[in-house]
């Protein structure tokens, strides 16, 4: 799933699927040349993430598959664990707490995750983290968790303007400010990055990711919406509307 560019006429093209298999544009433009390069379509910020914390390991071709299994699954038991302290820091018993924690490793999509090797579960720790500052009155690295979020998946973008929001509904200026800075300087880079790699600051992937028919697929899918996959989902909803 690439994006394939010519130097030389400007032109771009995204590919397209059938069959179930991606498959390059076969027009002669793209056909490969030295002035034909190739681009990914997906965010790159999860990759690269996971790079970094498996390359001080020196794995080696056969290794890097299992090595990066292992860091996810990981990633997903702290997950688990954060979401115990989350429930701690916002009052919750160590009954209830626990309770919180288990529906999340055993009655959700987590543990399907957990295994595959996209950035959910990897999302998902940082959103709980960042929730968990956000709850501890630690602004900045709440807006960082809610920072390394939106570079694994654009959409979650939208945590960080929540948080910017609830603080100006509460008037907590200087924290509201914090909040702003902290995302504004890494939402800088990430369009300087896209420019730099795309030739323009919003790619349409990018715009993509915020389409309304995918937020009712993730949602309202009936194979594999939220709501349709785990419905006591909608418990969650609920209570965050009635606060």
């Amino acid at each position: 799933q690439t994006i394939v560019g010519n130097r030389r006429t400007g032109h771009r093209s995204s590919g397209y699927v059938e069959g179930g298999l991606w498959h390059r544009n076969s027009s002669p433009e793209f056909a490969p040349s030295p002035d034909v390069y190739e681009l990914p379509a997906h965010p790159v910020g999860f990759p690269v993430l996971i790079a970094l914390i498996v390359a001080p390991f020196h794995p080696t071709l056969d290794d890097s598959e299992a090595d990066v299994g292992l860091v996810l699954a990981l990633i997903a038991w702290l997950g688990t664990v954060a979401t115990y302290f989350l429930a701690r820091q916002i009052g919750m018993r160590r009954a209830p707490a626990m309770l919180a924690a288990l529906v999340l490793a055993a009655a959700s999509p987590w543990l399907a995750y957990s295994r595959s090797y996209f950035p959910e579960v990897t999302i998902g720790l940082a959103m709980v983290l960042a929730m968990w500052a956000l709850m501890a009155d630690l602004p900045i690295p709440a807006s960082l968790g809610a920072v390394v979020a939106a570079v694994l998946k654009p959409a979650f973008a939208i945590i960080g303007a929540c948080f910017f929001v609830e603080e100006i509904r509460e008037r907590r200026w200087r924290e509201a400010a914090k909040i702003a800075l902290t995302l504004g300087v890494p939402a800088v880079a990430l369009l300087a990055f896209n420019y730099w790699m795309h030739g323009r600051f919003v790619t349409a992937r990018l715009a993509w990711s915020f389409d309304a028919q995918e937020l009712y697929d993730t949602l309202l899918d009936p194979n594999h919406g939220l709501f349709i996959f785990a419905p006591w989902a909608i418990v969650a909803f609920a209570a965050a509307g009635r606060s």
